[in-house]
């Protein structure tokens, strides 16, 4: 029995010396270091594999909403999925740009900035005559700015619009001036600014213009415009928009205008609208009536 203790207590003795540290045995702080970067490393992939898995299904999900959906309509590089992006990566600091002895205005994003215009020859048409309405001798001209794809510009042509003429056009207070924004981001805003502008040249411009805004679900899904406009024109009539639209070249003049009056104004979304009186040119959201309203009367009431 004695032998029997003997022997468990020298095996329990020789697995606690195993335990022990080997007098040899020293700390190496490079390997330990090593191991912890590691570590690390391996936690800052699995990061970045959660935040490009999450900004893809956030892009994806945002893709498959049809039409804009922000208040107004933006330019490209201003949409859900970069901001996201930039919220999780933050991008490095661009170096400043070298210092010039004249200073200069800069200009908006190239990204909101349409193609500029394309050079015309003699003989292009006055769009003025058919997309203005108001008195001439009205103290107040204001400019708004549309994209046909846009539900914003469809919302304040058909529910903000009516109550401006009412108030200002009608009594002769405002002169009002349409003026066409396609923006990059939808297909067919431009075709239907074609199209509006051929009905305007024939007369019948509004009846294109509201036909074109109550229709965009439609059109601008399909892009086939003729479709949409021929229900408020006569056969005949919409036979000669068709014309106009596949064969004159100066359809675009009046596009092509618009668009460089609104990089002058450095627009950036739409509606916009711009107002003029004594001298003063101001750009203002289109989206509130409330807002125009109160702009209109301060610079009405100035002498």
């Amino acid at each position: 029995m004695e032998n029997g203790d003997h022997n468990l207590n020298q095996w329990v003795d020789d697995r606690i010396a195993r335990l022990d540290t080997p007098a040899a045995w020293r700390p190496n702080p490079d390997r330990g270091l090593a191991g912890v970067r590691h570590k690390q490393s391996v936690v800052r992939r699995r990061r970045w594999s959660l935040g490009v898995a999450a900004i893809a299904a956030l892009s994806s999900a945002l893709f498959t909403i049809p039409g804009c959906q922000a208040a107004t309509c933006k330019v490209q590089s201003d949409n859900l999925a970069e901001r996201l992006w930039k919220s999780v990566f933050v991008p490095e600091k661009p170096k400043p740009a070298p210092t010039t002895p004249t200073a200069a205005v800069a200009d908006p994003p190239a990204a909101a900035i349409p193609a500029p215009p394309r050079p015309r020859p003699a003989g292009q048409r006055n769009f003025r005559n058919f997309k203005e309405s108001g008195s001439r001798s009205a103290a107040l001209t204001c400019e708004f700015y549309t994209d046909y794809e846009c539900p914003a510009c469809a919302r304040f042509y058909l529910e903000v619009l009516p109550q401006l003429k009412a108030d200002y056009v009608d009594t002769g207070k405002v002169k009002l001036l349409h003026r066409d924004f396609p923006l990059p981001m939808h297909q067919y805003s431009r075709l239907a600014a074609r199209y509006a502008n051929a009905a305007g040249a024939l007369g019948r411009y509004d009846v294109a213009v509201e036909q074109l805004f109550r229709t965009q679900n439609g059109w601008g899904l399909s892009g086939d415009v003729g479709a949409a406009l021929a229900p408020v024109l006569a056969p005949e009539m919409m036979a000669k928009v068709r014309n106009l639209v596949e064969s004159d070249p100066h359809l675009d003049d009046g596009i092509d205008a618009d668009l460089a009056q609104g990089r002058t104004d450095k627009l950036m979304h739409t509606p916009s609208v711009a107002l003029l009186a004594k001298g003063e040119r101001r750009l203002i959201d289109g989206g509130d009536y409330a807002v125009i309203k109160a702009a209109l009367d301060q610079m009405l009431s100035r002498p």
